[in-house]
Parts: structure tokens; C-alpha cells; sequence
């Protein structure tokens, strides 16, 4: 757990870390087209790689990960976003990210990399060992004469589970809902990537985390550390 009295200090250190970020990064011209809202994985040793979100999730916020070996990926964004609806309620208006979600695997695209690293507004939150290193796992594209699309790593696709694929797309539709300074247009990606570890997780810990899913669609802002721990 983290220290009361360091709490303020970390969240002074998100708002200015953000601030900083957000200054740094041009905006995408609105009449063509937008690469960004990328998807990160975390790569060990020469391995394939898992997405950020789980890494964290399990590295840095002790939150278990329900998965279903035998399910399809459409079944899994299915359950997740039933466990989701019995958590939040059924007129949650986040819902509908999960419909993008099916939209975005309809228009999948493998390609064998390496992606365009993006910076999205977001950040790490802790520190990933030297062995491992941090890569462009997705891409999500706008184009202003196309739908959007998301292109994937092929190899790291291949090898994932449904359960992880499906989170992949959540997080890449995800983009769409959050947006940490509305007039620049980034999302905050350190949010997302909380809110995906939250609703991957088992539904008894979604029930008990129950708060903090809202207050994440609510205020599209990270939640400290302690405060995403099961």
C-alpha cells in the first residue's frame, strides 16, 4: 500500500508529468489522417510479447487475470462486457465501447512490424526490467474517407489468448472515450490501461473495484496505485 502521506506527491507528479507530455506531442491534422492511440506490449527476453495492460495489471497492481482458454474472441468480449454491465448497470453509457470494440476486429490488420512507436499522452507507471523492453504492439488509424482500423503485430497476435486479444481491441476502442484534455484530443493512456486491468480481472474483483471502474469513466484521470490493488 502506498504511503498517505506520499499520495499527494504522486498525484502532483501525474498532473505534471501529463502537463509536460501533453505540451510535447503536435496535434494530428483533423482533415487527414490520425496514427496514434496505440497499444503497447511489454517484450522479455527475445518472447512475445503481452500488453501493457496485463503487465501492469499483474507487475505492479497484484490484480488477478480472468481468462477462458477455449473461448473465441468475440466470446470473450462478450463476457467481459456482461460482467461489466452487471457491475456498472446495464445503462452504462462506456458500454459502448465493447460494439467498437467487434467493429475494430472486423477490420483487423496483421502486419509483421515493427509498428511506429506512438506517444499517446501516457506513460509507464513503474519501472520494466532490463531484459524486457517496451514495443508498439497495435496501431489504431482514422482516415477521413475510411473506418477506423487497428493493425496488430502478427507474430504477438498469433500467440496471444482470446481473452488477451479481446482486451487488446477494448483498450484500442477505449481511445475514443477517453480523452484527458479535450481541446489537444489525447487520450490519457495511463487511464485506459487501468480501466482495461480492472475489467480483465475476475468478476468478484470487478464487484469490489466497483468504484473505481466509475470514477475512472467519470474523471478520465489514473488512479494512484493503492488504489487499484485487489
Amino acid at each position: 500500500m502506498m504511503n498517505r502521506k506520499l499520495a499527494p506527491m504522486f498525484t502532483v507528479l501525474l498532473s505534471a508529468i501529463s502537463v509536460v507530455i501533453l505540451a510535447a506531442i503536435p496535434q494530428a491534422s483533423a482533415s487527414g489522417s490520425k496514427a496514434g492511440n496505440g497499444g503497447h506490449g511489454v517484450r522479455c527476453q527475445g518472447g512475445r510479447a503481452e500488453l501493457l495492460d496485463l503487465y501492469e495489471a499483474r507487475e505492479f497492481y497484484g490484480l488477478p487475470f480472468g481468462s477462458n482458454w477455449f473461448a473465441t474472441i468475440d466470446d470473450e468480449i462478450s463476457r467481459i462486457e456482461s460482467e461489466t454491465a452487471s457491475v456498472l448497470g446495464p445503462n452504462e453509457p462506456m458500454l459502448s465501447l465493447f460494439l467498437d470494440a467487434r467493429l475494430l476486429l472486423q477490420s483487423l490488420e496483421l502486419a509483421p512490424g515493427p509498428l511506429g512507436f506512438t506517444q499517446d499522452g501516457g506513460f509507464v507507471l513503474g519501472t520494466i526490467p532490463p531484459e524486457c523492453e517496451l514495443v508498439q504492439l497495435a496501431v489504431r488509424s482514422t482516415f477521413a474517407s475510411q473506418n477506423t482500423h487497428v493493425t496488430v503485430l502478427a507474430d504477438d497476435w498469433n500467440m496471444m489468448l482470446s481473452t488477451e486479444r479481446a482486451l487488446l481491441l477494448i483498450h484500442e476502442a477505449a481511445h475514443s472515450r477517453f480523452a484527458m484534455a479535450k481541446a489537444s484530443g489525447l487520450p490519457s493512456t495511463l487511464a485506459i490501461r487501468q480501466f482495461v486491468a480492472l475489467i480483465s480481472a475476475p468478476i468478484d474483483v470487478k464487484i469490489k473495484k466497483a468504484g473505481m471502474i466509475r470514477r475512472l469513466i467519470r474523471t478520465q484521470a489514473p488512479l494512484l496505485p493503492s488504489e487499484m490493488q485487489p
